[in-house]
């Protein structure tokens, strides 16, 4: 059985489609360009973004250490929120423990009398405390806002189907009206159906203005 023409054509175009130095050209620059997707992703992840935190709370803690300043404690919530906010609820509690730990430890490195030790580990507790606090406001909030983002991209499918079976319900009626229309031999009945296709292809070209009306400041119904 012999093979089918058109079929041996399109693969002897496919054939010279890949030998083409432009096909080439393309495949080499995707294939440059893909450790630096990797990389890009790899910064994104949540593992980064608990690395990145914790070395955000090394630092704090050590500015902590050498000025012995009280207020930048605050400076701790940060990692906190990074983390849970990348990384998820757990990240945050990671965070949030290694926080107590590091700012105890900056405390604990100062000579201090006994009562202020203890004062140093009521201090981290609190702090863990508020941070955990904190993690689960953070974790409560990145919910929600994925919530709405979901139901944001639910709108927009819908908006698009719905458009979608509009214009192609208006272009079914114009076609039903051109098949009528060449039933009648008299001129006058068929401008008639004339003029009606015409107000429904301009309601198809509203439709598609209005659909598209984020990309333009006002609309012409001339």
């Amino acid at each position: 059985m012999e093979p089918n023409r058109g079929t041996v054509a399109a693969a002897v175009q496919l054939q010279r489609h890949i030998n083409s130095p432009i096909y080439e050209a393309r495949q080499q620059s995707i294939a440059a360009d893909k450790p630096l997707r990797v990389s890009f992703d790899l910064l994104r992840s949540p593992t980064a973004a608990v690395i990145g935190s914790a070395l955000l709370m090394i630092l704090i803690g050590w500015t902590d250490y050498k000025t012995t300043d009280f207020a930048l404690t605050v400076f701790y919530f940060a990692p906190v929120v990074l983390a849970t906010w990348r990384a998820g609820r757990k990240a945050g509690w990671f965070i949030a423990v290694l926080c107590g730990v590091t700012v105890l430890t900056a405390d604990l490195m100062v000579p201090r009398s006994g009562r202020a030790i203890a004062l140093s580990y009521m201090n981290a507790g609190i702090l863990v405390l508020a941070s955990v606090a904190l993690a689960e406001l953070v974790s409560s909030h990145r919910r929600a806002h994925q919530r709405l983002e979901a139901l944001l991209a639910l709108r927009t499918v819908s908006l698009t189907e719905i458009h979608h079976r509009v214009k192609n319900n208006l272009q079914i009626v114009s076609s039903l009206l051109r098949l009528q229309s060449n039933k009648f031999a008299d001129p006058a009945v068929r401008d008639v159906f004339t003029e009606c296709r015409d107000c429904i292809n301009a309601m198809v070209r509203l439709n598609e203005e209005l659909y598209n009306y984020h990309r333009h400041s006002h609309i012409t119904f001339a």
